[in-house]
């Protein structure tokens, strides 16, 4: 899955588990379709905080990628 639509899924789940919309995603790279994989993204919150992101394969069917998606506890500093 390229990273532009790593980081437009990683915006909708933010969005949608936590009722506000980043500013910005940016991930390091393309997810691989081989479950297990992860990459790393750093979301923007509306109050400036950055927060890293984990995205990890879950399942792979096809073209079919679906993935979790594990905020950190911390902010960037």
């Amino acid at each position: 899955m390229s990273k532009g639509e790593v980081e437009e899924k990683v915006r909708e789940g933010v969005t949608a588990e936590v009722g506000v919309e980043p500013i910005s995603v940016t991930c390091d790279d393309d997810l691989p379709a081989e479950v297990g994989a992860t990459i790393r993204c750093v979301l923007q919150a509306e109050n400036g905080d950055r927060i890293g992101v984990t995205v990890t394969t879950t399942s792979v069917d096809g073209d079919d990628v679906l993935f979790e998606i594990l905020v950190d506890d911390e902010i960037m500093e």
